[in-house]
């Protein structure tokens, strides 16, 4: 499977990015998967769901017209791209994550953001703007995709 690992900074245009490799890896065929690391909770205080997590229910599944989220996995992203990887995935874009992972592209959101000291394994440095710039075939090119 190949991983495109994107952090950087809130509005560097990382989600942008990955919209423009999902498609550009579709053209070539693949099928995409995508894991974003967020920050904050992801259950609304008070839900259902998070008094079943307050009640020590450790793995809950939320499902709806669009599909389904597990809530209560890892966040350890080797764990998460090996179920990305069972799930059969053979491209996978990982968004955020920035102290974890193999090779990664850091957008910045101005020319002076360079990537924190605690940021591991950064290929390739770009300001987010730059990288929106890029047509999907330059910007793929560009990438550094590993291959897990």
């Amino acid at each position: 499977m190949i991983v495109a690992h994107i952090a950087g900074f809130s509005d560097a245009g990382k989600t942008t990015v990955c919209l423009r490799l999902a498609a550009e890896a579709r053209r070539r065929g693949h099928v995409v998967g995508y894991i974003k690391h967020h920050h904050g909770p992801l259950e609304r205080p008070g839900s259902g769901t998070d008094r079943l997590r307050e009640a020590g229910v450790g793995q809950r599944w939320l499902v709806g017209s669009d599909g389904s989220l597990h809530l209560g996995g890892t966040d350890d992203l080797d764990s998460l791209i090996g179920a990305a990887k069972a799930a059969g995935c053979n491209f996978l874009l990982v968004e955020g994550f920035k102290t974890q992972g193999g090779a990664k592209c850091w957008l910045r959101r101005h020319a002076g953001d360079a990537p924190p000291k605690d940021v591991s394994d950064v290929r390739l440095d770009m300001e987010g703007a730059e990288a929106l710039r890029l047509g999907a075939e330059e910007l793929w090119r560009r990438m550094p995709l590993r291959d897990v």
